[in-house]
């Protein structure tokens, strides 16, 4: 089955894209391969959104793995071979900011999310960029059955940590 592409996704000619300023390019190639993912529900292969948009393989599996990396999308691997790319699944639109008081431009946001893997809490580490924009610089996924233990453990930790 071909993947969607959303009618949001201006796909750009390769000329033009390479016209782009390096920053301007690389946010254009993850947020067309995000928007792809958001859209198939069903999940992607790096070899299918190379198809239907004409990117290099290359480009697609450093964006992909760079979107793991920042809990953007996830993965499962099928037939210990292929491994197929799903957007993360934000189930309530309610978030919580948390303002670093340690260091300025830093945001934590916790939301609460769904995919195939369960439920989670995922919390995501956000710095303001050059262009004053919240990009994601990490993040991290706790299934909501281990939510109040995380907790529990992390405070007693830090607590020991401050005497």
């Amino acid at each position: 089955m071909p993947i969607i592409i959303p009618s949001t996704v201006k796909l750009l000619e390769k000329v033009a894209a390479l016209k782009l300023p390096p920053q301007e390019r690389e946010k254009y190639y993850e947020r067309v391969i995000l928007d792809i993912l958001i859209a198939n529900k069903d999940g992607a292969t790096a070899p299918e959104i190379s198809r239907s948009t004409g990117f290099a393989r290359r480009t697609i599996g450093g964006h992909l793995d760079r979107l793991v990396a920042i809990g953007e999308i996830h993965s499962t691997t099928r037939g210990g071979v292929t491994s197929i790319y799903y957007a993360r699944n934000i189930i309530h639109s309610d978030s919580i900011k948390i303002t670093s008081e340690a260091k300025p431009g830093l945001v934590y946001v916790i939301t609460t999310l769904k995919n195939i893997d369960g439920e989670f809490y995922y919390i995501q580490q956000k710095e303001i960029d050059d262009y004053r924009t919240l990009r994601v610089k990490g993040s991290i996924m706790i299934p909501k059955d281990d939510g109040k233990n995380f907790i529990k453990y992390f405070h007693t930790h830090m607590l020991k940590r401050e005497k």
